[in-house]
């Protein structure tokens, strides 16, 4: 199964009263796709991937932007803010994803 069937699993199993759609995050996110995708597809208050390595946060960065510019962003079913969702840094040190659902 693809990245957005399971996690389509996930949050249809989670019980009505746990707030399933809080906080997307994706530790060591790499390109961003997981995390555009769960911006694109499902209604998370908050998305955020998190990645170390800097010239892969570019390219995430720059797959942010066809993102937007293909029209996609603007679509989807998250609300959260686009300008926050890619984060370069240590999961462990620099980034709080204490509330992440």
């Amino acid at each position: 199964p693809s990245f957005a069937e399971m996690l389509d699993r996930v949050t249809r199993r989670a019980s009505q009263d746990a707030d399933i759609f809080r906080y997307f995050v994706d530790l060591g996110s790499g390109q961003g796709h997981a995390a555009l995708a769960a911006h694109a597809l499902f209604p998370f208050r908050k998305c955020i991937g998190i990645e170390l390595v800097p010239d892969i946060v570019t390219v995430a960065r720059e797959a942010l932007g066809q993102y937007v510019s293909l029209g996609f962003a603007s679509r989807a079913r998250s609300t959260s803010d686009l300008s926050k969702i890619l984060v370069q840094g240590d999961f462990l040190d620099d980034v709080d994803w204490s509330d992440a659902s």
